[in-house]
């Protein structure tokens, strides 16, 4: 059955006992794809036809899915934190029921398939993070003509199940801060407190140096990390624009600190740091201040990054205006910090019944 040039063709096979169609791509590469009826064939070819005329026919490739998410993680993913790579390639591991399906056969329902077979063996914010890279990944395979849509537009968006955050009482504070001072932990009784009055992450905490304190403010500028492979690395940045930030404390901390320089003759350098005047590795911090918890008997023992909660809802319950709880913690915008410890704002109803009566009579 011949048509005009450019229109395709199709034509039985004897020895295959089915129907060809076949056509020219506008790159010049012959495409043939066999059926067992004519109307199968028909309808493939004028698929085939109408992508062509519309510019969204894309070439088919042999490239599986499992290999293009390495090579765009390869490509577009180089500069991203060491940690966040770690993720990513341990994400490859993940979505191994779909890595050898052809990229360009790919559907929102393997997509679906694979994600729904997650639910309840790991997180929910780390389902996200795989339906995250997975869409980064095939939008770029669409903006580069590789593929003509995405089939992950059709796949569920994993719900992210909100943790109650955890805190400590005042007294807790209180208790472990004793109790790392008895036991002479000066330096994790110095990093409970500095975390304490000022909120900062354990990354930005271990990042400090004696330069970056002052009377008035202490200055973050940098963070410190610890990929999958536990290695350690720092970088100038910290993790969003917002977190380059100036956090004020109080003269009284700044006067600790400095005691506790002289003690330890510390004349410039980080702040905390090993004995060999290495970097911390944060995990060993955490660990230690869950050891203390333990040692007190306080439970269940709570992370390190439960001071920054502490620090944050105190605020907040003690009327500190939300925008400046937000900037102090260097949050992208109030919005999270609203979500985050929106339980920790204190409300005054009454008040509020009283001022609508006043201003609407």
């Amino acid at each position: 059955m011949r048509r005009p040039n450019g229109q395709g063709s199709i034509y039985y096979e004897k020895s295959k006992k089915r129907y060809a169609a076949s056509f020219i791509t506008p790159e010049g590469r012959r495409i043939v794809k066999r059926f067992p009826t004519t109307e199968e064939a028909e309808n493939w070819l004028e698929d085939n036809r109408y992508s062509i005329r519309h510019n969204t026919f894309v070439t088919p490739s042999g490239m599986r899915t499992g290999a293009w998410i390495l090579q765009y993680i390869d490509t577009y993913k180089k500069n991203v934190r060491p940690r966040t790579l770690s993720l990513y390639f341990a994400i490859l591991e993940k979505i191994e029921p779909i890595a050898d399906i052809p990229l360009q056969k790919l559907t929102g329902m393997d997509v679906q398939a694979l994600i729904n077979s997650l639910d309840g063996k790991i997180s929910t914010s780390y389902i996200k993070k795989i339906y995250e890279l997975l869409n980064m990944a095939i939008k770029k395979a669409v903006a580069l003509d590789i593929l003509a849509k995405n089939p992950i537009g059709t796949v569920e968006r994993p719900k992210v199940t909100q943790k109650k955050i955890q805190i400590f009482t005042i007294d807790e504070i209180h208790q472990i801060l004793a109790y790392a001072k008895e036991r002479h932990r000066d330096r994790l009784y110095m990093e409970i407190l500095v975390a304490t009055y000022t909120g900062l992450r354990i990354g930005e905490l271990l990042a400090l140096t004696w330069n970056d304190i002052t009377p008035a403010f202490i200055h973050i500028t940098k963070t410190l990390g610890q990929d999958g492979h536990g290695v350690i690395y720092v970088q100038n940045a910290t993790k969003t624009s917002h977190s380059r930030r100036d956090v004020s404390i109080p003269l009284s901390l700044y006067e600790t600190l400095k005691e506790w320089q002289e003690s330890t003759r510390a004349h410039g350098g980080l702040v905390f740091k090993a004995k060999n005047g290495n970097f911390l590795f944060p995990s060993n911090e955490r660990i230690a201040f869950q050891g203390l918890q333990k040692d007190l008997g306080i439970s269940p023992a709570r992370s390190f990054h439960a001071l920054r909660h502490t620090h944050a809802s105190q605020l907040l319950a003690n009327g500190v205006p939300i925008a400046e709880v937000s900037k102090r913690l260097g949050h992208a915008s109030p919005a999270i910090t609203l979500t985050t410890y929106t339980s920790w704002i204190p409300g005054n109803d009454e008040k509020v019944a009283n001022d609508v009566e006043r201003i609407f009579r």
